[in-house]
């Protein structure tokens, strides 16, 4: 019995470990994408203001 509930205690661990990897790795993609479109933006004004 107390194997068992060691088990569940291990598989519940296991599982917000992992949910927390995949969380992290989508605020690592999103800040990626973030870091893109910034650098876009850039791009588009100084090509803007050069232009000009």
């Amino acid at each position: 019995m107390k194997y068992a509930v060691f088990l569940s205690l291990n598989a519940i661990f296991l599982a917000v470990h992992i949910s927390d990897e995949l969380v992290y790795q989508k605020i690592a993609q999103s800040n990626l994408a973030l870091r893109h479109f910034q650098q876009t933006c850039e791009a588009v004004l100084r090509w803007m203001l050069r232009k000009n």
